[in-house]
């Protein structure tokens, strides 16, 4: 299910939209049309993979609403834990910032495991 919210930044008015969609099944890949989106990752969603149609500056966040780590896997290229651990998953109640980078790497950050 995907929905649009506004997200307002209060201290300067600004204003921009983003969209938000629940993932319910898995493996769920995420493709190259799903730029700066917002997952929310539900139950049943174990696996996110990202296509290997994936380019340069690709970015979105995932947000892990479960009691459970979610697996982080890519089609082609690396998986690189910007959190200095070699783990590839979202941990359990988790936000996570994902950038494909120029080499085709797949960095993450945020509540990792």
């Amino acid at each position: 299910m995907q929905t649009t919210k506004k997200i307002r930044q209060i201290a300067k008015g600004a204003s921009f939209n983003v969209v938000v969609e629940s993932i319910t099944s898995s493996p769920y890949t995420i493709h190259s049309d799903d730029i700066g989106k917002a997952f929310l990752l539900e139950a049943g969603s174990s696996i996110i993979n990202f296509n290997s149609n994936i380019k340069k500056g690709f970015s979105c966040i995932l947000i892990n609403k479960e009691a459970e780590a979610k697996s982080i896997t890519c089609t082609n290229g690396t998986v690189t834990n910007a959190n200095s651990h070699s783990g590839n998953r979202a941990a359990d109640g988790a936000c996570v910032t994902v950038i494909f980078t120029a080499d085709g790497s797949l960095v993450f950050s945020g509540d990792t495991e």
